[in-house]
C-alpha cells in the first residue's frame, strides 16, 4: 500500500497499480483528515481488518517536515505513524520515506533538489543520496491556495462569472472551486517572463486587460464555455515575483533553487580539503537534478520556465559567459509523482529488507528520531 499523505489531496493505492486508486481530499472538515486517512485508505482499498497483518505499507513523509527546523515535529509525526500503522492497523511492515526522495525515485535519482509546491507553500528540498541536507532547505509561504485565489480574482477583474451554474454538470460549488478547476484546466506558464513581453509589470491588471494580443483558449467546464486570455498566464509569474502581490515575500522558485543548491554546496564542501572543483561538480550536478512535484507544479511549460529563469540567473553571475545546462524534470499530471516514486520504491529487490520495519522504533517525543529513517 502506497499513501502519500498531501496537506491538500492525499493519493493512495497499490504499489502494482499504475496510479493511485484514489485522491482524496485530506483537509480540517473534510471526509479525510491526516487523523482518519488510513482507516479510509484501507476502506476504499477493500481491505478488510483481517488481511492488513499480510501487508506492507510505504507512507511518504510530508515536505513540511524536512527543515532542520521541523526536528521535534519530525520525530512526533514518525512516533504516531509507526504506532498508528503497526501496532493499531497491526500491518506486517513499514516504510517511512520522505517526499523529496520519493520524488527524486519517480525519476530514477537518488539526488537532487526537488521543488514542490503544496497546498500553502513552496518548499526546496536537496537531497544528497537519499540524505536530506536540512540546514539547506528553502520554503515560500505561497501555494497552490493562493494561485487559485490570485485567479479568482483575476476571473472576476476580466468579467468572468465564476459562480457555479447548472450547465457545468455535478454538484453546486462555490465561486472558489469553480476558479480551481478553470486554473487547472486553463493556466499555463508563459515561456519568458511576462515582464519582458509587456514592458511594464505584468500585474499591472488594467493595462494587461487593454492589451489585443492575448493568447486566447476555450475553456469548458461541463457544457459551459470560458474564452480566458492573459489572465492564465498571471498565476505562473507570480511564482517567479512574489513580491508583486505577497508583501514580506523576497525571491521567485528559480532564486530559492539556486539558493537551496548553493547552500548545499556550502554544507558539504566546507572542508579545509575540498576544491573548487568538487564545488562546481556537485553545484553542476544539482544544476542537472532539479524535479517538480505538487499539482500546482504540473502547470504546462513551467519546467521549461524555471529552466529559463535560473540559466538567466547564472548568465547574471558569469557577466554572460558560458553557463552549465540545467534540467528541470516536470511534476507528474494529477500530481502523482510522490505517490509514483513510493511505488517504485515497493518494487525494489530490497525494500522489504533494507527499507521496512516490522515493529515501532521511533522514541517517543521528545526523543531523537530513530536513524532507520536518516535522521
Amino acid at each position: 500500500i502506497c499513501i502519500d499523505t498531501g496537506r491538500g489531496y492525499a493519493k493512495y493505492g497499490m504499489a502494482s497499480a499504475a496510479r493511485p486508486a484514489s485522491i482524496q481530499i485530506c483537509q480540517p472538515r473534510a471526509e479525510a483528515t491526516q487523523d482518519t486517512l488510513h482507516q479510509l485508505a484501507f476502506r476504499r482499498l477493500a481491505l478488510k481488518r483481517c488481511d492488513l497483518p499480510n501487508m506492507a505499507m510505504i507512507v511518504a513523509e510530508p515536505f513540511r517536515l524536512a527543515a532542520a527546523s521541523a526536528s521535534a515535529e519530525r520525530d512526533s509525526w514518525r512516533y504516531a505513524t509507526e504506532r498508528r500503522v503497526l501496532q493499531g492497523f497491526q500491518l506486517k511492515r513499514l516504510c517511512i520515506v520522505d517526499s523529496a526522495s520519493l520524488c527524486l525515485f519517480a525519476n530514477k535519482l537518488t539526488s537532487g533538489v526537488v521543488l514542490n509546491i503544496g497546498f500553502g507553500a513552496i518548499f526546496v528540498v536537496p537531497v544528497l543520496g537519499g540524505r536530506i541536507i536540512r540546514t539547506a532547505v528553502r520554503t515560500l509561504r505561497l501555494g497552490g491556495a493562493s494561485l487559485t485565489q490570485l485567479f479568482a480574482e483575476l476571473l472576476s477583474h476580466a468579467g468572468v462569472d465564476a459562480e457555479w451554474q447548472p450547465s457545468m454538470g455535478g454538484e453546486q460549488i462555490a465561486p472558489i472551486t469553480v476558479a480551481r478547476n478553470l486554473k487547472e484546466r486553463a493556466c499555463e506558464a508563459f515561456p519568458t517572463p511576462l515582464r519582458e513581453q509587456f514592458g511594464h509589470s505584468p500585474f499591472a491588471l488594467d493595462s494587461v486587460r487593454q492589451r489585443s494580443d492575448a493568447p486566447l483558449k476555450e475553456v469548458t467546464l461541463g457544457e459551459a464555455s470560458f474564452s480566458l486570455g492573459w489572465e492564465r498566464f498571471l498565476p505562473a509569474e507570480l511564482l517567479f515575483e512574489p513580491q508583486e502581490m505577497v508583501p514580506g515575500t523576497r525571491g521567485g522558485l528559480h532564486e530559492l533553487v539556486l539558493a537551496c543548491i548553493d547552500a548545499t554546496v556550502a554544507v558539504e564542501c566546507d572542508g579545509p580539503d575540498t576544491t573548487d572543483v568538487e564545488r562546481r561538480r556537485l553545484r553542476h550536478e544539482l544544476l542537472g537534478r532539479v524535479v517538480l512535484s505538487g499539482g500546482s507544479a504540473a502547470m504546462p511549460g513551467l519546467a521549461p520556465r524555471l529552466e529559463h529563469e535560473i540559466q538567466s540567473l547564472l548568465q547574471k553571475e558569469t557577466g554572460g559567459r558560458p553557463v552549465p545546462p540545467v534540467t528541470v524534470f516536470p511534476a507528474r499530471e494529477g500530481d502523482h509523482t510522490t505517490w509514483f516514486g513510493a511505488a517504485v520504491l515497493a518494487g525494489t529487490s530490497t525494500f522489504a529488507e533494507h527499507w521496512c520495519v516490522h515493529a515501532p522504533t521511533a522514541p517517543a517525543p521528545p526523543g531523537g528520531a530513530a536513524g532507520h529513517y536518516g535522521g
